[in-house]
């Protein structure tokens, strides 16, 4: 079953107008229950297009989650985190590796801010272990890690019927071969947005690759060590964990970004606003509140909101979701962070293009 990841996830956010519903469900190996989630999550979907919708548009709807629901066989392989997308042209099912609230959401677009949270902390990164005679390079997020490519030498430089010029020699040599595959490899990736590189092993085999490499974000933290049988998990815990300290810094740092885009107006708190600046392209950053919901729409032609104090029907969405989707959509960039490390508890901020405050300037 495909996983979760920011190209799939571009397909679902320009998924617009029509019936959309996402169902968000944390799975059971006891199928009954697995039936009684999904079950669950039809009628949730009923009770919010009940009103204002035909019936045949909701049985249209919710036809392939039914059939989902009574098919045993697809129950027993679907994973333990996944969510549900549906509208009148796609039904797809993502896994998730992460632990979910079972919800389900009736609107006019997908909704999609877990797993912008989500994929806020699942950074890549990279690991090039290297040996004495062996060279592997591992891709790995928070769902795991996985062997990319191997190097093998084929000289046993490290004989004792070698003189130690020879010796010396062959180590270059296998030195340069690494160097040269693992740019190679490395040219494989996408030039933007590369991730971090950690070498690990002996300091006499990585510090002459590493001299010789061209990539820009290289990591020698765990260069030192010899690699031994536990050293890859122990690793990969670490670079986990540094890498989600490295997610919240960059959070701190837009809000303090924030802070200085308001003292030149070009900072933004209030709803009304942000919703305006969205649909024009006009915002660079955004950081919404991940554990808040505020329901409303979104006119996408003029800019204008409309509050509500609940759920009403199908047309209302979470507007802090149709703000990180219309700010993506326009370039921007979008964080998420819990309520309580929001600046003074506002549901969003953001940071407006410095082309808006010129706009603004120019109409005085």
């Amino acid at each position: 079953m495909p996983k979760v990841s920011r190209q799939n996830l571009q397909e679902i956010i320009a998924s617009k107008g029509g019936l959309h519903l996402t169902a968000y469900v944390q799975g059971s190996s006891d199928t009954s229950e697995l039936r009684r989630k999904i079950g669950s999550i039809v009628f949730s979907a009923l009770e919010q297009l009940i009103q204002g919708t035909p019936a045949s548009a909701r049985r249209k709807l919710l036809s392939p989650i039914l059939s989902l629901m009574l098919d045993s066989e697809r129950l027993k392989r679907l994973p333990s985190s996944f969510v549900i997308f549906r509208n009148q042209n796609m039904f797809r099912i993502l896994q998730v590796s992460l632990p979910l609230e079972d919800q389900c959401f009736v609107a006019n677009t997908f909704h999609v801010k877990p797993l912008l949270e989500w994929l806020q902390l699942n950074q890549d990164y990279l690991i090039l272990t290297i040996e004495r005679e062996r060279a592997m390079l591992f891709c790995g997020n928070h769902t795991g890690i996985n062997k990319w490519a191997e190097l093998t030498d084929g000289e046993q430089i490290s004989s004792q019927d070698i003189s130690s010029t020879t010796r010396r020699r062959g180590r270059s040599a296998w030195d340069r071969n690494v160097s040269e595959w693992i740019q190679k490899e490395l040219g494989k990736l996408p030039k933007r947005n590369r991730p971090k590189l950690y070498l690990a092993g002996e300091k006499s085999f990585v510090l002459p690759v590493f001299r010789k490499l061209r990539y820009r974000n290289i990591s020698l933290t765990w260069a030192g060590n010899p690699i031994e049988e536990h050293s890859l998990s122990r690793i990969e815990a670490a670079i986990r964990e540094e890498l989600d300290a490295e997610a919240k810094s960059r959070i701190r740092q837009t809000f303090k970004e924030f802070h200085l885009a308001d003292d030149l107006s070009l900072g933004c708190r209030n709803l009304f606003d942000i919703a305006s600046a969205a649909v024009k392209g006009r915002v660079s950053k955004l950081v919404v509140s991940s554990d808040m919901q505020i329901f409303g729409k979104i006119d996408e032609a003029s800019g204008r909101l409309k509050l509500n104090p609940g759920d009403s029907d199908h047309e209302d969405d979470d507007i802090l979701d149709d703000l990180a989707q219309l700010v993506l959509a326009t370039g921007g960039e979008v964080q998420l962070a819990p309520l309580s490390e929001m600046p003074k508890g506002w549901p969003a901020v953001a940071i407006l293009h410095p082309a808006a405050r010129e706009n603004q300037l120019s109409t005085l």
